[in-house]
């Protein structure tokens, strides 16, 4: 089973992603707590060849370390450096997309930014990058 790594604190996004794509993809749903600890491993330099069986990572940016310590940009360009062949979805509720979401996914073509997520625009992007067919009722 293809497995998705979902980096979300926002209960509402994670039961949409849950119930999207949990019936195609082997969902993995991890909170900032855990993608902090991820962080901290890439930054002290040690490699997690586990996570690379991964064909997808779709992450909210506001995620944080610690209270407003926020972590996700240098989070996601040490995924990046770590497993390059992984598409990246930065996505939120937000009207508009962080700079510097805007200027990574100008700068990688395999960064994209989902800004407001909605089912249709998420089904329709996931559908593009793993080239399966996502319908937002859930499931294929």
């Amino acid at each position: 089973m293809v497995r998705l790594l979902v980096l979300e604190d926002d209960d509402e996004l994670r039961a949409l992603y849950r119930r999207l794509l949990g019936p195609r993809y082997g969902v993995w749903l991890w909170s900032s707590r855990e993608a902090g600890r991820l962080f901290e491993l890439l930054a002290q330099g040690y490699r997690v060849p586990e996570l690379g069986g991964f064909a997808l990572i779709i992450s909210s940016p506001w995620l944080e370390l610690a209270p407003d310590e926020p972590c996700s940009e240098r989070l996601i360009r040490a995924l990046r450096r770590e497993f390059p062949e992984v598409p990246v979805i930065l996505a939120g509720r937000s009207p508009t997309a962080p700079i510097w979401v805007r200027l990574l996914a100008e700068a990688d073509a395999r960064v994209h930014g989902l800004f407001p997520v909605t089912e249709h625009a998420l089904a329709d992007l996931v559908d593009r990058l793993l080239g399966a067919t996502v319908s937002p009722e859930g499931g294929i």
